[in-house]
């Protein structure tokens, strides 16, 4: 009745998802990807968090704060939409993006080592940005190590246990959290409407 997908790699995935709305099977993306990819392949529409949006507002937060160089931990570098937040991010004070991004890998000793290893080549460093839970835990871990919990200006998306508890105690500021449940639930209920109403107007849909 209907296919809900994340676009991870546009490149790698428009093949296969296209097949989907060759076949008039009603489709709508969600979390990973842009509203333009989404369009471009032909779905109902994207429930996500704009990446570049989302990065820009907490790079706005860390120039308030006095931030003027930051380090961006990628954990998902394989994805090109990955970017976009540490675009958005570097943005805001005004630096360059490309030379603060971290292709940190998904293994969390390894990217507690890149991290350490970064900090330790640029001191005057002022703030850290990762990408959700699994650069997070990691680089939490090596701001403790090297005596900086608390001190660096510290912010991430995404939320978990490990999140919450380094905000209580004040080694992360915030934590950019785009709603997973709800990307499910909605998108979910879009396809319902979409079947239910007999239409794939965005418009009716949302008015339903």
């Amino acid at each position: 009745d209907g296919v809900i997908v994340t676009i991870a790699d546009y490149d790698v995935l428009k093949g296969s998802i296209g097949k989907v709305t060759e076949k008039h099977i009603p489709l709508v993306t969600i979390n990973s990807g842009t509203e333009q990819q989404s369009a471009d392949l032909g779905a109902i529409m994207h429930i996500g968090q704009p990446e570049y949006a989302a990065g820009k507002a907490a790079g706005e937060k860390a120039k308030a704060a006095g931030v003027k160089s930051f380090l961006c931990v990628n954990h998902y570098a394989t994805n090109p939409a990955s970017f976009q937040p540490c675009r958005g991010f570097a943005e805001a004070p005004g630096v360059d993006f490309k030379t603060s991004t971290l292709d940190a890998g998904t293994d969390p000793t390894g990217i507690q080592s890149k991290v350490s290893a970064y900090l330790r080549n640029h001191p005057d460093t002022g703030g850290v940005l990762a990408l959700g839970p699994l650069s997070a835990a990691p680089t939490i871990k090596a701001l403790q190590q090297m005596g900086l919990a608390g001190k660096l200006w510290f912010a991430t998306f995404d939320f978990d246990d490990d999140i919450a508890k380094a905000i209580k105690d004040g080694t992360i500021k915030f934590a950019i959290d785009q709603q997973p449940y709800l990307q499910g639930y909605i998108a979910v209920a879009v396809l319902a409407i979409a079947k239910h109403d007999h239409t794939t107007d965005p418009v009716k849909i949302r008015q339903a």
